[in-house]
């Protein structure tokens, strides 16, 4: 019997509530991020990082639960993993958005994991997120395959992500969030 607690929620949903804690948006912000040579058109920095987040967060509620936290598929871009439906509506949408309005699909284990996780990530810089989404073999496999393909949820992925990323949920777990 599925319970609510163990269904995986909306991707917008959790982006939601990651804005949610950051009301000034002073992480996920409307600014460019500066070129780079080969980067091309430079993302919005508060899109690429909220899909970082995204990311990093798929993986390690994984690595700590056998369980993916969100439904929508990660799809490999030239910048590392997006969900494509946040993406799109970051700028327009997502972003004026102030108050929480959809978290009731979110429990309360489902929000203290998501924003510890955040706590602690958010002191990373942009080149730091986008070398852990590179990282990651499911972008670095979808990638080879082409742009804009779906990440691989495969069982020898979900193995490499608890052996290559369990020590980062077990430093989270034993330090807390860098303050």
């Amino acid at each position: 019997m599925n319970t609510k607690k163990n269904q995986l929620v909306s991707a917008l949903d959790i982006a939601e509530y990651l804005l949610f804690l950051d009301p000034q948006r002073k992480y996920f912000t409307l600014w460019r991020m500066p070129a780079k040579k080969d980067w091309g058109n430079p993302p919005v920095e508060g899109n690429f990082r909220l899909n970082k987040m995204l990311h990093i967060l798929q993986i390690l509620h994984y690595v700590k639960y056998r369980k993916f936290l969100f439904s929508e598929n990660l799809v490999a871009y030239k910048h590392g993993a997006i969900v494509q439906s946040v993406s799109k509506s970051f700028s327009n949408e997502l972003y004026h958005r102030y108050q929480l309005l959809k978290t009731e699909s979110l429990n309360p284990q489902k929000k203290e994991f998501i924003k510890i996780i955040f706590e602690y990530f958010q002191e990373y810089s942009n080149e730091e997120l986008w070398q852990f989404s590179h990282d990651d073999p499911s972008w670095q496999l979808a990638w080879e395959k082409g742009y804009n393909v779906s990440m691989s949820k495969e069982p020898r992925i979900r193995a490499y992500w608890r052996n290559f990323y369990g020590h980062i949920v077990e430093e989270i777990e034993e330090n807390g969030v860098a303050k």
